[in-house]
């Protein structure tokens, strides 16, 4: 029995849940008017009442689009994100939204679960989580454990950003 009642996943492999919930349901912060997570837009998602975004304008990337040469050709998606209660407005003028990437739409729940759970590192992604925190200084404080790494997902190898709340492939660094 899964700890953690997010449909499709059932086995966290002692993923933290807030952590789950921002890559598969996301979250909508109407206080500080912003939208975070939601990088899995697959059926699964389509057909959950829990998710609590939607995605506009939703486009799988060709490799020229693909800063990141190991990601190209892996269905990699980038899409704006809404919340999915339609009129959540910024001042009354703007609907919040954001950009985001996510994992290949025909990747399932526990696909993209599995993955995290073994996450590698090595040299490479070493220099890229460098570059990476040197271009994107909110992440670098210590608590948040940023780094990239490599995520074995549907036996492909994809280049992630993973940090203690979130995981998402990445397409440029």
């Amino acid at each position: 029995m899964p700890d953690v009642n997010i449909k499709g996943i059932t086995d966290t492999h002692g993923i933290k849940i807030e952590k789950l919930k921002h890559i598969f349901l996301g979250c909508v912060d109407i206080k500080n008017k912003r939208i975070l997570g939601y990088h899995c837009d697959n059926a699964e998602a389509r057909d959950d009442p829990d998710v609590l975004c939607r995605v506009e304008k939703k486009e799988i990337l060709e490799p020229a689009a693909i800063r990141l040469k190991e990601n190209c050709n892996l269905g990699i998606e980038k899409g704006t994100v809404m919340a999915k209660q339609q009129g959540v407005l910024i001042r009354g003028e703007k609907e919040i939204t954001k950009f985001s990437t996510f994992f290949n739409h025909n990747w399932t729940r526990q696909q993209i679960v599995d993955g995290i759970a073994k996450l590698k590192k090595s040299a490479p992604e070493q220099k890229l989580t460098a570059d990476y925190l040197e271009k994107n200084p909110q992440y670098a404080e210590p608590e948040k454990k940023t780094g990239i790494y490599v995520m074995d997902c549907a036996d492909h190898n994809v280049i992630v950003v993973d940090c203690i709340s979130s995981t998402y492939p990445i397409i440029r660094i």
